[in-house]
């Protein structure tokens, strides 16, 4: 008996099919990835399998006494609890005698006495309860989870309410990670990781979580070295989608759908050359003494049409990235020397940069890379003069026309419409200059916003969607420099190599990315500064 099955699943959003009857199951052990379009239905299907949304028809089932954990790309936590705290909910009982021991602490800072010696027993007592849960292993446990993502000690007492989007996410996933479920159910777990963030979950996923694992991920290196099966969500134009299965890991995915589209599309056309011959039959003799004939082969065709036709092969449409021509820059896009910015919290003073000298010339690609909070995009900020520096000085060359893709988009209007935001942003970034409507919902079919999907509200789209969106208002634009911060999350995998490839194509922008696949592809980079 499989571990999780969906059977016959159906899904709709208003008159949009999202999902069309369909199936899947996983047995225990097995490592499942799941790819396809930005609002293909993949979240979707997630969140059916977790049980958080119910299809319009079809049933999930769940082994019996076997649990399932679901990490979203929007986990919610405590507010109230600390980083640790929150993790530590993991384990619900030993959480909760982890707060009535810090009670006790609490209470004995002002009791003397009697009062004094019965909260020493009380601590005494609870410490032996803590000790019978496991409580100091769980806790090594714990600890060695966090650092596996990239916290520190310091970190583990800071609210949850005043951590980044990032450090949230990671928290959920160790707390996640922790519950040991049989059956993890994980939506693009990499997004927020940092490089060691990301080799440490790959790690744990492909050599010591013993359960299923289902993922969503756009993440090649994570789809190539933990998965050995991929489920592709693949749209049906008027039908909705279906799911594809494929042995292996992503490379194997790519070769062997290629294989599958090329074996489709040779039956597809011997098909409609077969048919296109009866037909000119028909047409030629419709009329006159073999008109019988030609009526009899015409029911034949038909039939045939209705009952054996085979689908044309579905090839995905790309992103058409292209940059308009920008004009040239100086030699020097940057220069920065002795470059310093620190900050302090409750943890103290950090350094994030001390000294640090930086030269950009036109035309060099950077890629900068380090860990979550190492400050990378208090880097890119200072360079760009958003932000003051606390010592050093920068100098930007002449000429400039910067694109900065930001790695959160919190400040779109979530009530545009697509068409209208394109429009709006293009005029932000160029006085005078403003979209007709033709040239905006032509702009968004280069990004691969069709038909009503141009009508949607930015707030209903899925966050491979925003990004896209985004994108198309940055290329709209002549740009001589492009500001990347973590541009591929978010995106499906093909819109990722579509952006990688026009950016290894483009001739003349200088381009300084926030990537953490920069660190494992630093080919596409002349140079790599690490924070």
């Amino acid at each position: 008996m499989p571990l999780l099955a969906a059977t016959n699943i159906e899904l709709s959003y208003g008159e949009r099919r999202v999902l069309d009857r369909v199936s899947l199951s996983v047995e225990d052990g097995e490592r499942v990835g799941v790819v396809g379009r930005n609002g293909g239905g993949k979240s979707s299907l997630m969140r059916i399998l977790a049980g958080e949304l119910k299809p319009d028809s079809g049933t999930v089932s769940l082994a019996q006494g076997r649990r399932l954990g679901y990490l979203t790309q929007d986990p919610r936590l405590p507010a109230r609890e600390t980083l640790r705290g929150a993790t530590e909910t993991a384990f619900a009982e030993l959480h909760r005698l982890h707060e009535r021991l810090d009670e006790v602490f609490q209470n004995m800072a002002g009791a003397e006495g009697e009062a004094l010696e019965k909260l020493m027993r009380d601590q005494d007592r609870i410490e032996k309860q803590i000790e019978a849960a496991g409580g100091y292993a769980i806790d090594h446990k714990i600890d060695q989870v966090l650092h596996g993502l990239g916290f520190t000690d310091a970190q583990f007492s800071i609210p949850v309410e005043g951590l980044s989007g990032g450090q949230k996410a990671r928290v959920a996933l160790a707390k996640l990670l922790l519950e040991e479920p049989q059956i993890l159910l994980m939506d693009e777990p990499t997004n927020h990781l940092d490089i060691q963030g990301r080799i440490w979950l790959e790690t744990f996923l492909k050599d010591q979580f013993k359960g299923a694992v289902i993922l969503i991920s756009h993440d090649r290196y994570l789809l190539d070295n933990v998965v050995h099966r991929i489920i592709e969500v693949e749209p049906v134009p008027g039908q909705g989608g279906r799911l594809i299965d494929y042995p292996g890991n992503y490379r194997a995915f790519r070769e062997q759908r290629a294989d599958r589209i090329l074996t489709q599309q040779r039956a597809w056309e011997k098909q409609q050359t077969a048919f296109k011959r009866e037909e000119a039959f028909i047409r030629k003799y419709k009329a006159g003494q073999r008109a019988k004939q030609a009526k009899g082969r015409e029911s034949r065709l038909d039939r045939a049409k209705e009952a054996t036709t085979i689908e044309k092969p579905l090839e995905l449409d790309v992103m058409k990235l292209s940059l308009p021509k920008a004009e040239r820059t100086g030699e020097l896009v940057a220069v920065g020397r002795g470059l310093s910015k620190r900050y302090t919290n409750d943890e103290g003073e950090r350094v994030l940069f001390d000294e640090l000298d930086v030269t950009i010339e036109r035309g060099q690609r950077w890629g900068v890379i380090g860990p979550n909070g190492a400050g990378k995009t208090t880097l890119v900020r200072c360079l760009l003069g958003e932000i003051p520096l606390d010592a050093g000085a920068i100098t930007l060359g002449t000429k400039l026309a910067i694109g900065y893709f930001r790695q959160t988009h919190e400040g779109l209007n979530p009530e545009m419409t697509i068409v209208r935001y394109l429009q709006d942003a293009v005029a932000k970034q160029c006085e005078g200059v403003r979209l007709s409507e033709q040239q905006a919902r032509d702009l968004a079919g280069a990004f691969l916003f069709s038909g009503q999907t141009q009508e949607k509200e930015l707030g209903l789209l899925s966050g491979g969607e925003r990004s896209r969106a985004v994108l198309a208002a940055l290329f709209a634009t002549a740009k001589n420099v492009l500001v990347l911060d973590e541009p591929t999350n978010h995106l499906d995998i093909p819109s990722a190599e579509r952006l990688e490839e026009a950016l290894r194509r483009a001739p003349t922008p200088a381009e300084l990315a926030l990537d953490e696949n920069a660190g494992r592809d630093q080919g596409m980079f002349d140079g790599t500064l690490i924070l």
